[in-house]
């Protein structure tokens, strides 16, 4: 049997704040399309531990710097390492997965909530690092009004 995907150590999530929802709680495309341009910037501005990598889920076509979303080969790896999760078919844009460069940091873009912060670390470190990347993240959104 294939060996079990590790499961993050420590989670939170949040709704930006002047973005809609309906319902359901789903977010309408340009809705999530704007949820990701915003978390982009803030998530590529990082520094140190915490700067990484944007992928938009595969086929999107929202992220200007990867049109068509992530190549097959980064899809698996981020699958292997519990770092990614799927969209409902022909609805992937405005949706990815940021990680940092240690890859033991994951925020998921609109996997429901606007933004899902995920820590691969064990114990306190994961805790710890999970702040810090809340942390960091929520200074950038609020310098753009959406904190």
């Amino acid at each position: 049997p294939p060996a079990a995907v590790p499961g993050p150590s420590a989670t939170a999530a949040r709704r930006l704040k002047g973005l809609t929802a309906d319902a359901s709680g789903a977010a309408a495309r340009d809705q999530r399309c704007e949820a990701e341009r915003v978390l982009c910037k803030a998530l590529l501005e990082l520094t140190g531990e915490l700067a990484g990598e944007y992928f938009p889920l595969a086929t999107s076509e929202s992220c200007v710097a990867a049109p068509g979303g992530m190549s097959a080969e980064d899809e698996r790896h981020l699958a292997e390492r519990g770092m990614l999760f799927g969209a409902p078919p022909g609805d992937a844009d405005g949706r990815g997965a940021f990680v940092n460069d240690a890859r033991d940091l994951a925020v998921w873009v609109n996997e429901g909530d606007h933004i899902r912060f995920l820590a691969f670390r064990p114990g306190q470190a994961g805790e710890e690092a999970l702040a810090a990347l809340q942390s960091a993240v929520e200074g950038a959104l609020q310098q753009d009004g959406y904190a």
